[in-house]
């Protein structure tokens, strides 16, 4: 779960994400993406590459299973996730 102050910071750009593509008129699967990765910079970025281990990965699916996320987001995660470790 992240902290109070890191999770007010993800929803402020998640809103500021939408309003933004509301105004441009960017696809929104394109902003969902963006969304997905602002949620997941808080989990990873502090991490080097060899702490992503399959059990942390598990947690964080299970962390945002928790919080409501669809079975279709965690999905779409879970790819964006690990797209870039298949290729370390």
């Amino acid at each position: 779960m992240l902290n109070s102050g890191l999770q007010r910071i993800v929803n402020l750009l998640v809103n500021l994400a939408n309003k933004a593509a509301a105004a441009s008129g960017i696809e929104r699967s394109s902003i969902e993406d963006y969304i997905r990765t602002l949620r997941i910079v808080p989990f990873v970025g502090a991490l080097k590459l060899n702490a992503l281990t399959a059990p942390r990965l598990r947690t964080y699916e299970d962390q945002i299973r928790d919080e409501g996320r669809s079975a279709f987001t965690i999905r779409r995660t879970k790819t964006t996730l690990g797209t870039p470790l298949a290729d370390a």
